[in-house]
């Protein structure tokens, strides 16, 4: 007999399968673990924006008027707001 090197068409169709079904199952749990991950940093950060913002009022007695500003950028100015 001889010895026939390489893969046949039906080893090929199984692993193809096989990844399919690690793809299917494992991405969407990569994709969960990675936004849990980011939850800590996104809490933590919002958290430092508040205080920089009760700083100023404290300092300042009110909340900056303009959009964007320098001084207060997480607030936003009621004239920029639009109503429907």
């Amino acid at each position: 007999m001889k010895s026939q090197k390489g893969v046949t068409l039906i080893e090929l169709m199984i692993v193809v399968v096989i990844i399919a079904l690690l793809t299917k199952f494992l991405l969407p749990m990569y994709t969960n673990y990675v936004i849990r991950g980011k939850i800590p940093d996104a809490t933590s950060n919002l958290a430092n924006k508040r205080t920089q913002m009760e700083q100023w009022y404290q300092d300042n007695r009110f909340y900056s008027s303009t959009s964007g500003s320098a001084l207060c950028p997480a607030s936003v100015a009621p004239d920029t707001i639009k109503s429907k």
